[in-house]
């Protein structure tokens, strides 16, 4: 997309863009969830360059970043250009530094915002752990050990070979991870080429291999404990 410089056929993407939009409005809420989660995982950061490819979500041929409350350092330098052209200087910053500097900054607001997501997603696990809440919801087993008891109807919105990816509040706010074996019993379990259904490794004796849980259904968990080293939450069935 960023390559699609022609205002006519951004104007046609966008167009087939809301036509979609409106399509997905009307599909029924399992769908809708596993949709949406699909497209924001395909989603790529914005990065910055020192080439001008204009904003396609705005329909732009030209963007910059030039202000934020945050005073981000690309701000700066856009600010410095505008004056030196203004001025009829040199430009601050040639287009060899330029490039260095914007893969710097996209990588350096990449580690920060991934440190961010890890820090805040243990901080709420160690929450959950000891007994809190998600939102206004609560758990809804009645024990005395907050580790054992709190049981959440999540929804799977990820099946990856070991894993069975749950969102605990189904609103994408916190998820937890499930290792295949702990809904397979005794049965061998595998994950279909497709990411779609966990299935018995081996068919049954009427050569079929039906579904033990799919992608998109809801399946009531509860928490084991917390993985320090990945910062997910360990989950097992409701059992």
């Amino acid at each position: 997309m960023q390559g699609v410089l022609n205002p006519e056929a951004r104007n046609d993407i966008l167009d087939s863009l809301a036509d979609a939009q409106k399509e997905a409005s009307e599909l029924d809420d399992v769908i809708r969830r596993v949709v949406d989660q699909g497209l924001f995982q395909l989603m790529q950061r914005a990065t910055y360059s020192e080439e001008n490819i204009g904003h396609f979500g705005l329909n732009l041929d030209a963007y910059v970043h030039f202000t934020s409350p945050i005073r981000r350092y690309p701000d700066l330098m856009a600010h410095r250009q505008l004056k030196a052209y203004l001025r009829g200087n040199e430009w601050t910053h040639s287009l060899e530094e330029t490039a260095d500097l914007a893969d710097h900054c996209s990588d350096r607001g990449y580690k920060a915002k991934r440190l961010e997501w890890e820090l805040v997603a243990n901080a709420y696990h160690l929450h959950l752990l000891r007994g809190g809440g998600i939102g206004d919801q609560q758990s809804f087993a009645d024990v005395a050990t907050p580790l054992e008891g709190k049981s959440w109807p999540a929804r799977i919105v990820g099946l990856q070979t070991p894993w069975i990816f749950l969102d605990l509040a189904d609103d994408g706010s916190v998820q937890g991870r499930m290792h295949l074996r702990q809904i397979s019993g005794k049965i061998r379990t595998v994950i279909d080429e497709h990411g779609l259904e966990v299935v018995p490794a081996e068919p049954d004796e009427r050569g079929q291999q039906n579904a033990i849980v799919k992608l998109g259904q809801k399946f009531p968990c509860r928490l084991r404990g917390l993985d320090i080293w990945s910062g997910s939450l360990d989950l097992a069935p409701n059992r």
